[in-house]
């Protein structure tokens, strides 16, 4: 009812899977014609709302109560109040906070566009904050380069040791991921080759059987832009943008069967008077 998507559908945990069959046979053996004509399977079998599903206000009512009776507080130490569509929000943040790609997260939420599904990123912030402390919490070491042995680091040293700490990541969220590492170039610098440096080489060649790797690339290229465009990052944006014009080309010679390499055939083998000195 949320989406209003025909038929969508969501994998779920056999624990909960059997909790609805539960409700199911329960509610096939209360209903008849005139308590549930349509056969829900959530149902009022009397009162006003008779053989129609329950009003939200009903249920967050009955979940307050509930938090009440079980003196359910919120991390302030208050007595929790519950809204309905908390849970579909907690759901979103639970998947992404584990890891799950956010196109995925996206079709799961029945969301149209990935910018809706980006509301429920922005808890990652909290979550790396959390995750940090966890980590930081027996302390930080480094290894002594002359005594060869670890050194407890004070978090309040942190900084003056030069230790990458979580504020200074924070501020580096615009860093590019390589292949071996990050590029920490300044954002105004211009790279012709920091995005992706094969792309550009002429050197670099690739055959149709790497169809759907250029598929993949290009789809991580444009959740990404879509990503950027939602957070106000002209970095990611700029920069995979780029990189998407330079995939996008190749991906259609590559589907027309054609090889590409800029060098072209000189550039894989010796040919003409270059073959016969080389075999010399």
């Amino acid at each position: 009812m949320k989406t209003q998507v025909l038929n969508h559908r969501v994998p779920i945990t056999e624990e909960v899977a059997a909790a609805v069959q539960a409700v199911i046979e329960s509610i096939k053996e209360q209903s008849n014609e005139q308590n549930n004509p349509r056969k829900y399977l959530f149902v009022m079998l009397d009162g006003k709302r008779k053989g129609r599903p329950p009003e939200s206000r009903q249920i967050s009512r009955s979940l307050n109560r509930l938090a009440k009776w079980k003196s359910i507080i919120d991390d302030q130490g208050r007595l929790f109040h519950f809204k309905n569509h908390a849970f579909r929000h907690t759901k979103g943040i639970e998947l992404i906070n584990n890891g799950m790609n956010i196109l995925h997260v996206q079709k799961w939420m029945a969301h149209v566009s990935p910018e809706m599904t980006l509301h429920y990123a922005k808890i990652l912030d909290t979550t790396m904050r959390k995750s940090w402390e966890e980590a930081t919490k027996q302390g930080i070491f480094r290894i002594d380069v002359v005594n060869k042995r670890p050194v407890k680091i004070a978090l309040a040293d942190i900084e003056n040791e030069e230790v990458i700490e979580w504020e200074y990541i924070r501020h580096n969220l615009d860093a590019v991921k390589m292949e071996l590492g990050y590029c920490m170039k300044p954002i105004k610098q211009p790279c012709p080759t920091q995005a992706n440096p094969c792309l550009s080489c002429r050197n670099f060649c690739t055959t149709p059987e790497f169809v759907s790797q250029y598929e993949a690339e290009i789809r991580e290229k444009k959740a990404v832009i879509e990503r950027g465009k939602a957070l106000g990052r002209q970095v990611w944006v700029d920069k995979n943008q780029a990189t998407l014009e330079r995939l996008e080309p190749i991906l259609e010679a590559l589907m027309e069967g054609k090889i590409h390499h800029q060098a072209g055939k000189k550039g894989r083998e010796y040919i003409g008077e270059d073959r016969s000195s080389h075999a010399k």
